[in-house]
């Protein structure tokens, strides 16, 4: 094989060898995944996050928020509820619904019926409420996402 044609003819197969996956998937699977790390985080000093609604994700009309609950640190298994509250600009928050994990280290995604309360310019908060005395124990939980969905 000549050199001149080899290293051209290398670099377009690694070059499409390192390209990404074609995504087949249609509007009806919902948005693309997200592959971002950074992960919201509240522990038992910082037990609320307010994430304003004009920065979510949506999919459709939005009937509930949606809450992916990533990675928690609960050695001590003390029982979590989060509460999902609509705070409209400049007012008071509006409590949307709550859930808990089960078992008290146990990641996963939630969704909480929005009740046609969600406007824009307002922000979605998210309270974690420890259910069981905490002593010295440490939680920490990391919410990757915070969204908006119609089903």
């Amino acid at each position: 094989m000549n050199g001149a044609l080899f290293v051209p003819a290398a670099i377009a197969l690694l070059a499409a060898a390192c390209a990404p996956a074609a995504d087949n998937r249609s509007e009806a699977d919902g948005p693309p995944r997200r592959t971002e790390t950074r992960l919201l985080e509240l522990d038992l000093q910082r037990r609320a996050l307010a994430v304003p609604v004009d920065t979510l994700p949506r999919s459709g009309e939005a009937r509930f928020v949606v809450v992916e609950v990533a990675r928690i640190e609960n050695e001590a298994n003390i029982g979590l509820t989060f509460a999902v509250a609509f705070r409209p600009a400049g007012g008071t928050a509006v409590p949307l619904g709550t859930f808990s994990l089960y078992p008290a280290d146990n990641p996963g995604r939630f969704i909480v019926a929005t009740q046609g309360r969600v406007r824009p310019g307002g922000a979605i908060v998210v309270t974690m409420q420890p259910t069981d005395p905490i002593g010295r124990a440490m939680v920490r939980v990391g919410i990757r996402q915070v969204a908006l969905a119609d089903r």
